[in-house]
């Protein structure tokens, strides 16, 4: 869908209580007031992206290496109580339950980078689409090396990266950072 069709921003189309249906010809930007009134936005307002190339990633080393010559990944996990909304501050959280093979993979998060503390103990720096109340103003640091044998939420296992494009009479790359 991505590839073909396309997507717009996060200022399109805001949370609304209600399902929206989604054009499978083109990407659509609307705004809509608290009583789920839409309007349509014109195309030359909005950016629409789409991707150049895509693919997939697991294991912590592979990971690494995509973050840093591509930046940001797509991850699935399998969500622990450990990681739930309530979550605030600046600890690691680390799942230590090892995860049979068809465990329910539950959310989404985007690992922006990795690090490890004064102590040795090596995390994934993640942001996660639950607000900045969450963990540290929207992003957490998650225990990094300990997907096997399935732990750690399976952070590990299921990633994508996309190189993106932008409609050329749209918004230059230089403007999404």
């Amino acid at each position: 869908y991505y590839n073909k069709v396309g997507t717009v921003d996060e200022t399109c189309n805001l949370w609304v209580s209600k399902h929206q249906h989604c054009s499978s010809q083109e990407p659509s930007c609307k705004y809509c007031d608290a009583n789920g009134k839409c309007k349509a936005v014109p195309k030359e307002n909005f950016t629409t992206y789409h991707s150049q190339s895509w693919g997939t990633v697991h294991g912590e080393e592979k990971m690494m290496n995509e973050i840093y010559q591509g930046g940001p990944i797509d991850c699935m996990i399998a969500t622990p109580h450990a990681f739930s909304e309530d979550f605030t501050g600046d600890g690691i959280i680390c799942d230590h339950e090892s995860k049979p093979s068809q465990w329910h993979i539950s959310h989404d998060i985007s690992i922006v980078g990795w690090g490890e503390t004064e102590r040795g103990e090596k995390y994934w720096l993640l942001r996660n689409s639950w607000g900045t109340r969450f963990g540290d103003n929207g992003f957490a640091k998650v225990c990094r090396g300990l997907n096997k044998p399935k732990g750690n939420m399976l952070i590990e296992s299921s990633c994508t990266w996309v190189l993106p494009t932008v409609n050329s009479k749209q918004l230059p790359l230089s403007d999404l950072s």
